[in-house]
């Protein structure tokens, strides 16, 4: 029998990303406790048009990334207003 998982306390939903559309922007922001969003381009087509490389990140790396923390590489962490 595998022991229950610890129950964790989540202070907060935050939906982040550098790009999307503001219909997008509206849902989340309605959904989590803060939205954060770098651009909002009009006409919005979609994600992969505001990339130079727009190719699938793996599993490994995305598991990198969330052991690092919220830190970007020149040490410095991003804020946003709250709702």
């Amino acid at each position: 029998m595998r022991p229950r998982p610890t129950p964790i306390l989540i202070a907060a939903v935050i939906a982040a990303a550098p790009v999307m559309s503001r219909q997008a922007y509206r849902i989340l922001a309605g959904a989590a406790d803060q939205c954060v969003c770098v651009g909002m381009p009009e006409p919005f087509y979609g994600v992969g048009m505001h990339y130079q490389d727009f190719e699938q990140t793996s599993d490994e790396e995305v598991r990198a990334v969330l052991q690092r923390g919220d830190s970007a590489d020149d040490g410095s962490v991003l804020h946003a207003a709250q709702r």
